[in-house]
């Protein structure tokens, strides 16, 4: 089980920094990495990205966001998997389009991850993370399928009264469940079967449930619950919303109406039908005989009895019309006939395959161009400490005084030479191209995402056809 809180970070990003890469917390810093920046100059590139920012409505005043992922004590996961995890979940989620690090902590009773990322995109794009519902969304998505994929704890969520931890370990240890969670079956099969409040009363009784009256300060008088090995009552409220006694009663009224206005909608159906029907004439009553009634072809493969024969003869006569559809689908939404579908399945399964690999070499191309943007950002930003270091008096006081700035620029102009980059042409122009050329890039990708999911919706719906085919033509899937 991992749980993300996010922290919003609107002023001293140091502070914040230092606390999550504490030796004494992260094992003399070897469970500390970084992405986008070094140790030495994480503070001057988010100080950059943020100088050239573009406010977004739901980012505004935010320095950097400070996530923190943790880890159950009774998930069995080391200090380095822990480490990879968090690393993962941030390439999953930001990809490298922002400068972070990540901090793994282990003087705490239980592991945890600390991440402060920037809120200010690398190479100086001026965008900045929109900070809406969707982001808390997306880290709780990617980290569940992370948990999953290294065999970790995930916590359901459902709607209702969210459960302690006490609860959920309860209901993870024991098959049947927590006590509360017993109840809360019991409690919801007991309602589909009351016709009353005092009959689900009597109905819970004969399962062997204890049940008393008491008060309550907000609910006044209200219904207790307990298993007979049980010490405690449980109360109706503190089971959730919907197990109230108002609730209850709400529940079983709103059951009976329904099955009620059930049974007046299917009284009122077969008087339509049949209405509509004796309203027709020789002619619609055999174009109506003839039209499809089913969504999808259905399994005809049982023996034929006399109480089934005109069912199981309606059933193919529909059968047959429903292959005409497919057929007439597959031919204007594909121009293919039925036999090509494993075909055309197999062509566009092969597209995907050269769409991930084009998106893989596109992201690395990303990548490297991102890092050359940022390199070529420090060298022109830092350019002038390296100038004023020659020209000053003393250049060991001023390397003492700026040593942060004049590490990244020599950094960056070790970076630049050994790509064979001419130093003079590095400007704000030659910047500006490069983002556009990162942008494009960048949007060339979504492109080839999105048609990679568009043939996954064809693969999935083509192979919904074969089944409904194989269905129709009596095969199954060792035939094919």
């Amino acid at each position: 089980m991992a749980i993300t809180k996010i922290i919003k970070v609107k002023a001293n990003i140091r502070a914040t920094i230092n606390y999550v890469r504490n030796p004494d917390k992260t094992n003399e810093r070897l469970l500390v990495s970084y992405d986008g920046c070094t140790d030495s100059n994480i503070e001057l590139c988010f100080k950059m990205a943020l100088t050239n920012k573009i406010q977004n409505r739901n980012s505004e005043g935010i320095l950097a966001y400070h996530f923190i992922q943790s880890f159950a004590p009774t998930d069995e996961v080391s200090p380095e998997q822990a480490h990879e995890i968090g690393m993962k979940f941030m390439h999953n989620t930001f990809g490298e389009n922002y400068s972070f690090i990540c901090a793994t902590h282990v003087d705490k009773g239980h592991i945890h991850n600390h991440f402060v990322m920037c809120s200010a995109e690398r190479g100086m794009t001026g965008r900045r993370l929109d900070d809406n519902l969707s982001l808390l969304h997306t880290l709780q998505k990617n980290n569940d399928a992370l948990c999953r994929e290294y065999g970790l704890s995930v916590i359901d969520k459902k709607r209702g009264k969210g459960k302690n931890y006490k609860e959920w370990l309860e209901d993870k240890s024991n098959p049947s469940g927590s006590k509360k969670t017993q109840l809360r079956k019991l409690i919801d099969r007991s309602i589909m079967k009351a016709s009353s409040f005092g009959n689900f009363i009597e109905l819970l009784e004969a399962e062997n449930i204890i049940i008393e009256q008491g008060n309550s300060r907000k609910y006044g008088i209200v219904t207790k619950y307990k298993f007979p090995d049980e010490d405690r009552f449980h109360r109706g409220y503190s089971l959730g919303t919907f197990y109230t006694d108002e609730n209850i009663r709400k529940r079983i009224s709103r059951r009976l109406s329904y099955l009620e206005s059930q049974k007046e909608r299917a009284k009122e159906k077969i008087a339509k039908k049949k209405a509509l029907y004796e309203s027709m004439t020789p002619l619609e009553k055999t174009l109506d005989k003839n039209s499809l009634k089913i969504k999808s072809i259905r399994d005809v493969s049982t023996p034929v009895t006399s109480d089934n024969y005109l069912l199981h003869r309606w059933t193919n006569v529909q059968n047959a019309r429903r292959m005409q559809q497919i057929e007439k689908e597959l031919m204007d939404n594909y121009g293919i006939r039925y036999t090509d579908i494993s075909g055309h399945i197999k062509s566009l399964k092969a597209t995907n395959n050269y769409l991930a690999s084009s998106i893989s070499k596109n992201r690395d191309e990303i990548s490297e161009l991102r890092h050359f943007i940022d390199d070529c950002v420090l060298y022109k930003k830092l350019k002038i400490y390296s100038i004023n270091e020659a020209k000053a008096p003393d250049k060991e006081m001023y390397y003492q005084e700026h040593d942060t700035q004049l590490n990244a620029f020599h950094d960056a102009e070790f970076a630049l030479k050994n790509r064979n980059i001419d130093l003079s042409q590095i400007n704000s122009s030659s910047i500006k191209i490069l983002q556009k050329r990162l942008l494009q890039a960048e949007q060339e990708i979504r492109e080839l995402e999105d048609q990679q999911r568009q043939n996954e919706r064809e693969i999935n719906e083509l192979q919904n056809y074969q089944k409904e085919i194989n269905t129709y033509l009596g095969r199954n899937h060792e035939d094919i």
